[in-house]
């Protein structure tokens, strides 16, 4: 039988923390900041907020000397580790971003986005008991976040924790009814209970909301929807 993974759609990760860049405007921004910063190179704050700005305009490459930079200089700055994971994460760099993200949340534990992107990077690594453990943790700092509730569901679903999912996606489905994967991931729920008529309505949104999507492994199990 074919193991079916939900896939973690892209546009809840990539853009999560900012908005659509005013390219122009941003470039004005860095070049100032750059001419700033070479009067004062130590100002650990223009720092930071440079490898931000870099990092909001898509250059991740760029942005990563000024955070450490502006960590060099203030080690304590949360926010900066906490940008750094991300600026780590576009770049590939598994390892450096849960170093960064760790050292934020040992900061920071109250920081909600940190205990979540931990999350999304432990379960990208399949360490998902690991990555419910953060977004528990975002969700009591963030209770209305629909993405930590679809995300931690996601997790609970990869570790075979299928009834425990159900609540947090019921939620999710609260927070944003018309995200078709939460409605899917349901349906999946009650399917691997072997709860075939719970599944029908959530599995019957999925399609109305997604009619071109993947069914995984529903289609495997259609004579138990009769």
């Amino acid at each position: 039988m074919k193991t079916y993974f939900p896939l973690i759609p892209a546009a809840l990760v990539l853009g999560m923390f900012f908005s659509s860049p005013a390219l122009g405007q941003e470039t004005v921004e860095i070049d100032a900041l750059v001419e700033e910063l070479q009067q004062n190179p130590n100002d650990g704050d223009k720092q930071a907020l440079l490898g931000v700005l870099y990092l909001k305009s898509g250059d991740y490459q760029k942005s990563v000397a000024p955070l450490q930079q502006a960590l060099t200089i203030e080690p304590d700055k949360a926010r900066a580790h906490f940008y750094l994971g991300l600026a780590y994460g576009a770049l590939g760099s598994h390892n450096k971003k849960l170093e960064a993200f760790r050292e934020s949340i040992r900061l920071d534990p109250g920081y909600s986005p940190a205990q979540f992107k931990m999350g999304v990077a432990l379960a990208a690594g399949l360490r998902h008991q690991e990555a419910v453990i953060h977004y528990k943790k975002a969700l009591s700092l963030s209770p209305q976040h629909f993405k930590t509730q679809y995300f931690l569901a996601l997790s609970l679903y990869q570790s075979h924790r299928y009834r425990e999912a159900i609540p947090y996606l019921e939620a999710a489905i609260s927070l944003q009814p018309d995200f078709a994967e939460s409605h899917h991931l349901l349906a999946l729920c009650y399917v691997k209970l072997q709860r075939f008529k719970k599944s029908i309505d959530p599995l019957k949104t999925f399609i109305r909301l997604n009619p071109s999507g993947d069914l995984g492994f529903l289609d495997e199990h259609s004579a138990s929807f009769k």
